[in-house]
């Protein structure tokens, strides 16, 4: 089992910048392949070592995710014992992530200066911000995908047939199955709009001019480009064009400036399901 680890998961973050326990996140390395569907399971353990008999489970399993959150505040010191891991069960077997620290690069006095630039940027929105609410469709980068001879649901390269991207409702554009993790409750703050031209391949005319909206938002999940974001009350579908980070400590990103493009409505990831 231990020299699965590296190769499942290419990433565990504990965000502790948010009020109580802690935010876990994870991502898996491009190289797996299990199809899904993928059931994560958050464990808590007082020493780091995998193979310690003291890891329990937080809450209940997660399917489709790409974070579970430890509602509970534990002792947290300088010298913090605390570490997080994540069980990833597929049809073909049980993974389990490198555990990760709670303050993961940073010590206290740090982690302590992080939270107080997201707290000012939240105090800032709530002032003077335009809150745009909706849900972070955070996009796959690693997976199983669908059958490369299926043609009739794909984007193909004219010169050489080879598969892009699906099309179909499957992988919501992308070319992993299901696309998309399961979407999460997210805030921006909405700035000004400006517009961009990008050559369109699909009927090689001229460029079409497209517009961006800009916004800022704290980077807890991080977000990244090709993201999808759900207007709450509209419905309406959107794409991170760019993001760049505004704030960071510790190398850790904290807030960034981002412009989103408005989906057409034509395009499939309007198929993506979220909450009412």
């Amino acid at each position: 089992m231990l020299d699965t680890r590296d190769r499942v998961f290419d990433r565990v973050a504990v965000d502790f910048l948010v009020k109580g326990g802690a935010r876990v996140s994870w991502s898996l390395a491009r190289t797996f392949l299990d199809p899904p569907p993928y059931e994560f399971q958050l464990q808590v353990g007082g020493t780091g070592n995998p193979a310690a008999s003291d890891w329990e489970d937080v809450g209940d399993p997660v399917e489709g995710a790409f974070f579970a959150v430890d509602p509970t505040q534990r002792a947290y010191g300088k010298n913090p014992t605390t570490h997080y891991r994540v069980k990833l069960s597929t049809i073909n077997g049980a993974y389990f992530s490198i555990p990760a620290s709670v303050f993961g690069v940073m010590d206290h006095h740090n982690w302590m200066i992080a939270r107080d630039i997201v707290r000012r940027e939240r105090l800032r929105l709530d002032r003077t911000g335009v809150k745009f609410r909706g849900w972070l469709l955070k996009r796959m980068w690693a997976g199983a995908t669908p059958d490369p001879k299926d043609l009739s649901a794909a984007v193909t390269d004219p010169l050489t047939g080879a598969v892009l991207r699906s099309r179909a409702t499957s992988t919501l554009g992308t070319p992993f199955l299901s696309g998309y993790y399961a979407p999460v409750p997210f805030t921006l703050d909405k700035t000004a709009e400006g517009h961009y031209e990008q050559y369109d391949d699909a009927d090689s005319t001229t460029d079409k001019p497209q517009n961006l909206i800009g916004c800022r938002v704290v980077m807890i999940p991080p977000v990244a480009t090709l993201d999808a974001f759900v207007a709450q009350y509209s419905d309406r579908r959107y794409f991170f064009h760019e993001v760049k980070v505004t704030a960071e400590w510790q190398g850790v990103p904290l807030v960034a400036s981002c412009s989103i493009r408005r989906a057409p409505s034509s395009d499939v990831i309007y198929s993506a399901a979220v909450p009412d």
